[in-house]
């Protein structure tokens, strides 16, 4: 079990630590950046949770302002990850905070985004275009989430409880 923590400053003092991402998990592992994190490639655990209840890998991502697919990445992307994109870095910025992908309005489309974890965002972020159910720019999404985060958690991930709780209620 594994956590690691990116910081840096740039000139000015600004915050740099950008993480880049990709590859195949074997273990449990926490990855926070002081800044953004890009996936830049599927992100897939060495045995799948789906197919393997046994399967201990676990992988969570923490952004201290986004989570972004990069272009680069192949078509119909997996990741397995809890990811949080809390947009801590820059509060003012009322667009940060989000996980999405970067060109999503342009190209091709790029097939489905397979998502295997949860996603916790402060601003809903795009991944694709669509004309009515047709994916015309960026990806399509299938999103599952991997109940085990709610009781082993990776390492000093913060607990995902299996309820749902209202903290404000308004009526309209």
């Amino acid at each position: 079990s594994t956590v690691v923590a990116v910081c840096g400053t740039g000139s000015g003092g600004a915050p740099t630590g950008t993480v880049s991402i990709g590859g195949q998990l074997d273990g449990r592992v926490t990855v926070v950046s002081e800044c953004d994190i890009h996936i830049t490639n599927h992100l897939t655990y060495a045995d799948d949770p789906k197919t393997n209840t046994l399967s201990n890998d676990a992988l969570g991502l923490i952004a201290n302002r986004d989570i972004v697919v990069k272009p680069s990445c192949p078509n119909n992307l997996k990741v397995y990850a809890h990811m949080m994109a809390t947009g801590n870095l820059t509060p003012s910025d009322s667009t940060d905070g989000s996980f999405g992908v970067e060109g999503y309005d342009s190209g091709l489309p790029r097939g489905v985004l397979s998502i295997h974890g949860g996603i916790v965002q402060n601003v809903r972020g795009a991944v694709g275009q669509f004309s009515g159910t047709t994916t015309v720019h960026g990806f399509d999404k299938n999103y599952t989430y991997d109940t085990r985060f709610s009781t082993d958690p990776p390492p000093e991930y913060p607990p995902m409880l299996d309820e749902l709780t209202f903290d404000k209620w308004r009526d309209l």
